[in-house]
């Protein structure tokens, strides 16, 4: 049927606990951000916004359109937004792979030579 489009029961997938992504918020869809996975429950996958209270955590289809692997933004020359919070404490907590791409892409943006 043309409503129902995509498949409602996906493959396995590869995601796993902890693991980060850049994902589109549900709630402002013009937002890329940096999220963690915390709960996977077959096809669906608990995302936590970095830097949020765990209130604002969502589930996302592990098939969707809406999730992009770190690294994503600065490959598409997309702005992401960065965890909310003290940025120098991310860093030296996580060491976090994508908070080191999104500071360099942003720096880049802002001064390009």
């Amino acid at each position: 049927s043309a409503f129902f489009k995509g498949d409602p029961f996906p493959p396995p997938h590869q995601f796993a606990k902890m693991m980060k992504l850049e994902a589109i918020d549900p709630q402002y869809p013009s937002c890329v951000c940096v999220v963690t996975v915390v709960e996977a429950k077959g096809p669906r996958l608990r995302l936590h916004f970095d830097g949020y209270s765990d209130s604002y955590d969502f589930w996302e289809n592990a098939n969707s359109e809406n999730l992009f692997p770190v690294g994503w933004c600065m490959k598409n020359n997309q702005c992401l937004q960065p965890p909310k919070g003290n940025i120098l404490d991310y860093l030296l907590i996580y060491r976090s792979k994508v908070f080191i791409l999104m500071i360099h892409h942003c720096i880049s943006r802002i001064h390009p030579n």
